[in-house]
């Protein structure tokens, strides 16, 4: 009778600890088939400068918004209202725009494009260091000063088969591309002044003129308007002989003779910002060539230049 109760016992035993053993292995075998398919991604709030200048990373903007445009439809969840004030809008009664993101460390779900998205905005755990490490082919170590409030990064992780780093890069490429559109729409255009090696927003181009709006020769309206379709219709022209993607116009003028007029009413035909550059402002070469490559795509750069004879 004892050993058919010990034998029992034993029996139950060993039947427990190969179930045990059993989901023991069953969760390994998930969690290491996760590992294999899960891909993250660290989108940080500043992207680092040629010159070691740190600007706002454009990417991790566009993803703000995307969260922000999804998160207004959940029911649950912690999240926080941040406002962006423009201090150049005079009407008082304007609602400032503004984003509803998810708390620190708050995982979310987000969909683009029928892709799955995990989103966590979290505090990058080297933010108090003071120096990133660049992994590309040059290999160097990028100094600067640390913020006071470090800005989170986004920590992007999603789980699918079928789907490499590359595609994530090209689906944040194509929100990227989407927010563009977006702000330009909404915001409008604007012009920019360099403060050292920084560039300020100084006021909305409000004006949406056609180039036969401003007062000049028939001869030169023509020139102009040829010159500028040209340019914009021959980029392949442009990468095939290996010369850069842009065009320098030299106006000359007295004060008062439409130079300022013109260039606004370009960049309302092209809808580009403007950034004006102001020599005085500039120390070095070191802030010259910072404010240069800081300079977005597709913009209008003016430069102005007095002398007298």
């Amino acid at each position: 009778m004892v050993d058919m109760y010990t034998i029992s016992v034993i029996a139950t035993g060993l039947t427990t600890l190969a179930y045990l053993a059993y989901s023991l292995l069953i969760k390994l075998i998930i969690v290491k088939f996760n590992l294999k398919t899960f891909i993250t991604l660290q989108i940080d709030y500043y992207s680092i400068g040629t010159y070691n200048e740190r600007n706002k990373n454009i990417i991790h903007e566009a993803l703000s918004w995307l969260i922000s445009e999804q998160t207004k439809n959940y029911d649950k969840g912690l999240y926080v209202l941040n406002i962006f004030n423009n201090i150049n809008n005079k009407n008082i009664k304007a609602i400032p725009h503004s984003n509803i993101l998810p708390m620190n460390n708050h995982e979310i779900d987000i969909t683009y494009k029928d892709v799955n998205f995990k989103i966590k905005y979290k505090i990058p755990e080297n933010s108090n260091n003071t120096s990133i490490k660049n992994n590309g082919p040059c290999n160097y170590n990028v100094q600067y000063k640390p913020f006071d409030n470090e800005k989170p990064s986004i920590y992007l992780s999603m789980q699918e088969s079928n789907i490499c780093v590359k595609d994530v890069t090209t689906l944040l490429n194509d929100i990227t591309l989407e927010y563009l559109e977006f702000i330009k729409n909404y915001n409008g255009y604007y012009k920019y002044e360099n403060n050292q090696a920084h560039w300020m927003q100084i006021h909305k181009l409000t004006s949406c003129r056609e180039l036969d709006s401003i007062a000049l020769k028939e001869k030169n309206e023509k020139l102009l308007q040829k010159e500028i379709e040209t340019f914009i219709n021959n980029k392949l022209f442009y990468e095939k002989i290996g010369i850069p993607y842009r065009r320098g116009i030299l106006l000359f003028g007295k004060p008062g003779t439409g130079k300022t007029n013109l260039i606004n009413t370009i960049s309302s035909y092209l809808l580009r910002d403007i950034y004006h550059l102001n020599i005085k402002m500039i120390k070095d070469d070191y802030e010259l060539n910072a404010l240069f490559n800081s300079v977005h795509l597709n913009q209008i750069s003016t430069r102005r230049y007095r002398c007298s004879i």
